[in-house]
């Protein structure tokens, strides 16, 4: 039976996709723009308009969910709870799966 390992560029990758946090921070309105939320992990950005029909930490967490679809090479799984320092909300996740095909991943 053969087995597959990851190489180490695969290793690199995996290593620094699950060793790092997505913040997200809400803005509220302005004469222009309406209330969104700001995901990024320091490399990616990402604005979202504010779902009236969620909470304020249900928004939080969809926005999240919604970055790492986005920005993740990896099927992955949010972590229900996130770290909130000065109204920021810090958001994990746990990889579930390989890398996801080309198709499935948006560009920067």
């Amino acid at each position: 039976m053969k087995t597959t390992t990851d190489t180490t560029a695969d290793q690199a990758i995996k290593y620094r996709v699950s060793h790092s946090a997505i913040r997200t921070r809400y803005y509220g309105p302005t004469d222009t723009k309406g209330s969104r939320f700001i995901a990024t992990d320091g490399e990616n950005r990402m604005v979202v308009s504010y779902d009236y029909s969620l909470g304020v930490t249900d928004n939080h967490a969809a926005v999240a969910q919604a970055f790492l679809a986005k920005h993740n090479p990896y099927e992955t799984k949010l972590e229900t709870t996130a770290a909130c320092f000065d109204d920021d909300f810090y958001w994990t996740w746990e990889i579930t799966g390989p890398i996801k095909t080309d198709g499935e991943i948006s560009s920067k």
